[in-house]
């Protein structure tokens, strides 16, 4: 179809029909539709060119609008394995280190703070872990009391608070 030609050639577009049909024409539907047919292409898109960053992001932008934390999850791990670059591995750890943050925030929101603090703890400091340099995840974790002794289990995390800027 022609749509489908469209997000072929330009699978940054996927991501916002979903967007689209949802928010501005209220049509969920359609954009369920629409976005299972736009993850099978960007699926395919991504096993032939696994190091494209642009169609991991609009894939994993996708997965996020529909709040699909554990379905990003999977495809950032497959990505991982499968990037040939090293740089690519490097981006898409990041991108999973987001994505566990995003995954921990939608908890507190939807299920409430105190019922997901241990869930959530366990995403942030898994957040942590893969990349060093996510502030928030970081500052979330501290906010929550996760103890910041410099023992060898969580040498990590003491690492990377210590190496977060100041007032942080």
């Amino acid at each position: 179809s022609h749509m489908q030609f469209i997000a072929e050639r330009n699978p940054m577009l996927a991501a916002s029909h979903y967007e689209f049909f949802t928010t501005r024409l209220n049509l969920p539907q359609t954009a369920d539709t629409q976005a299972e047919k736009n993850h099978r292409i960007l699926g395919e898109a991504v096993a032939k060119n696994p190091d494209n960053l642009q169609v991991w992001q609009a894939w994993i932008r996708l997965f996020l609008r529909q709040k699909r934390f554990e379905d990003a999850l999977v495809a950032l791990r497959k990505g991982v394995e499968m990037a040939t670059q090293i740089q690519t591995k490097v981006t898409l750890q990041q991108f999973q280190s987001e994505v566990l943050f995003d995954s921990a925030s939608n908890l507190a929101e939807t299920q409430g703070e105190d019922a997901t603090r241990i869930q959530r703890l366990t995403l942030l400091s898994e957040a942590v872990r893969l990349a060093p340099s996510n502030r928030r995840a970081v500052e979330q974790l501290v906010i929550l009391g996760f103890p910041l002794k410099d023992g060898q289990s969580d040498s990590w995390l003491f690492d990377a608070k210590a190496g977060a800027q100041p007032g942080s």
